[in-house]
């Protein structure tokens, strides 16, 4: 498939050029020139407008550009930058299908209202697409009283197999209000019989009349012999509230007769259900034809290895689908033959897949791969190189690894492979880079991580009171958190027990309070209370502590309030265990020195 702005942007550009001809290439009613100023000031003019016109255009592309690349936000505010100078119903439409796509409907309906009232007297393009609010926005009965206008003024089957498409996908998002639709909805479908869309739109509303359903389903098999990206997710949406739907159809109906893909899609749903001798038998009849896809290949690669057989046989099915496929394909078979060693700790032949992966729209999932197969090696310098490769390349929808996966590897790593100083720097210059981020609620996860391990950087470097704002920042980002509440609260006793215990023990007490089992908190609360000067108070909660998790900064803790409560003995006797298991734990080291205690 061409790149989407190779499809959309020539007749987009040519409307916009048509739009702002007129100005540009009027015809001049005014009778014969008559003055060199005049002239020269039509003359700045028509430069003027081509300037602008090619300034629109351009900021157009450059918009079509970043939606191929996944940058939404950025590809939005292009459009927007230009329907704002311009007021083009052409880049209206646009934007409102983008913004209904990625789901940015502050955007959609700021746009839809300027539109508006840009046009007293709305055009068709203007109530398709308030149509579609009133579909978004639950209007039944405005949707369906202008429903039939809407389609009738749709000048292409691609503009109707839209709409009808939309109609399919309310119906999946709300059954039982498109329940009382339904008959309006499938009477208008019939019009428009010849598209497979309508024949989709059947599917899902005729719900439990399995005559009609089935009828519906053998009309789409024949009208979309390639299962489009549209029919595949409407059906596969419409398959988890019906998981016997295809079973039904495919049972009553010659696969034999159908395009290869839908026989394919019997197949997957054999697998699906269990039934592997079945579908074996289906691909081996697929994989003996003269000409087959890739995906058959994938398919005899997941059946074999549900059913259990050796890596070797599932990687010479993958290697087909690498060697028969498209870039896509082979990038497909690369991360799942990769994933496939990795999960045997097979590193070597995962890393050799991985670095097999060429294909553009997959490189951040190549370069994140490599990031957790050198992770789990602890290889912290490639660990380190891979994750950094990862960070600049686009993710997608249907990429495998988020940034969230990422950013831990990295963080670890560079912990391991830089100095304190220049961490600190590249840690700063990341998150500065977060900030900036268009993605909130992925940013907001991501800052949070990372505000966390800064803070604990800032206690390596003795600077607790740079970590100690961290941890606020930490906590208004998510004020209910009960670990960050313990975590401040315990970071601010270490600190200035006497300055901040005030603060400290309700924190550390809302932190218990939530989870009074937590093994920390029950350390945290115990250790404020001795801070206080209340070691008998403290003493059951670190004892549950203690009993729980026989660490060394717990065994501290609890061996400093045995010494207070006079019972020294015990305390060198819990110190000396800890010190068998961690000798150069430096947080006990510490406790012993300033008891003067030694072990041998």
């Amino acid at each position: 498939m061409k790149p989407l702005f190779h499809q959309r942007i020539a007749p987009l550009v040519a409307a916009i050029l048509l739009a702002f001809s007129g100005s540009v290439y009027a015809a001049n009613d005014s009778g014969p020139v008559d003055s060199k100023q005049k002239i020269e000031q039509e003359e700045r003019t028509r430069k003027e407008e081509a300037a602008k016109r090619t300034d629109h255009i351009f900021t157009l592309l450059f918009g079509e550009i970043a939606l191929t690349e996944n940058r939404l936000s950025e590809s939005l505010g292009s459009y927007v930058n230009v329907y704002n100078r311009s007021q083009s119903p052409e880049v209206a439409e646009r934007i409102m299908e983008i913004s209904t796509q990625v789901r940015a409907y502050n955007v959609a309906e700021t746009i839809y209202q300027k539109w508006r009232a840009s046009e007293p007297n709305p055009s068709p393009a203007l109530r398709r697409w308030g149509w579609v609010r009133a579909i978004s926005n639950n209007q039944l009965d405005v949707a369906m009283a202008d429903m039939k206008q809407v389609f009738a003024e749709a000048n292409s089957d691609e503009q109707r197999s839209k709409l009808l498409a939309i109609l399919a996908e309310y119906a999946l998002q709300s059954p039982d209000k498109a329940e009382g639709i339904s008959s309006q909805v499938i009477q208008l479908a019939r019009e428009y019989s010849d598209l497979p869309e309508s024949a989709l739109v059947e599917v899902i509303y005729n719900g439990n009349k399995g005559a009609q359903v089935m009828s519906a389903l053998k009309r789409l098999a024949t009208l979309d012999k390639d299962i489009s990206p549209t029919t595949m997710r409407i059906l596969f949406h419409e398959l988890n509230k019906n998981p016997d739907l295809l079973t039904t159809f495919f049972k009553k109906t010659d696969s034999s007769k159908l395009a290869p893909i839908w026989r394919e899609l019997e197949v997957e749903n054999l697998i699906a259900s269990g039934q592997y001798d079945a579908a074996e038998q289906k691909i081996q009849k697929l994989l003996n034809e003269e000409t087959k896809s890739a995906n058959v290949y994938f398919q005899a690669a997941r059946l074999h290895m549900y059913q259990g057989a050796d890596i070797d046989i599932v990687a010479k099915y993958y290697q087909q689908a690498y060697e028969h496929g498209n870039d896509d394909d082979k990038a497909r078979a690369a991360i799942n033959m990769s994933v496939q060693y990795a999960s045997m700790s097979d590193w070597r032949n995962a890393e050799d897949w991985a670095q097999r992966i060429t294909h553009s729209h997959y490189l951040f999932d190549k370069w994140s791969l490599l990031t957790m197969i050198a992770d789990k090696q602890q290889n912290w310098q490639k660990t380190y190189e891979y994750s950094k490769e990862a960070f600049k390349h686009p993710t997608y929808s249907d990429s495998i690894f988020s940034i969230l996966d990422l950013q831990g590897a990295y963080l670890r790593s560079m912990s391991q492979v830089l100095p304190q100083k220049k961490l600190l720097a590249e840690l700063n210059a990341h998150m500065a880079n977060l900030e900036k981020s268009q993605q909130s609620v992925l940013k907001t996860e991501l800052l949070m991580i990372a505000l966390e391990f800064r803070a604990n950087l800032y206690s390596l470097m003795s600077q607790p009171e740079k970590g100690i704002a961290d941890l606020r920042k930490l906590l208004a980002l998510d004020p209910d958190n009960a670990m960050f509440k313990n975590n401040l609260g315990y970071v601010l006793l270490e600190s200035k027990p006497s300055k901040y215990m005030n603060e400290a023990l309700p924190l550390i007490q809302a932190a218990y309070d939530a989870e009074p089992n937590n093994v920390m908190y029950n350390d945290s609360l115990g250790w404020a209370y001795y801070k206080k000067g209340q070691a008998q108070m403290a003493l059951p909660y670190l004892e549950f502590a203690y009993d729980n998790l026989e660490n060394a900064e717990v065994a501290s803790h609890l061996g400093e309030v045995y010494w207070a409560l006079k019972q020294p003995e015990k305390a060198k006797e819990i110190w000396q265990k800890a010190w068998i298991q961690s000798p150069k734990d430096k947080y006990l080291l510490n406790t012993l020195k300033r008891f003067k205690v030694q072990f041998k």
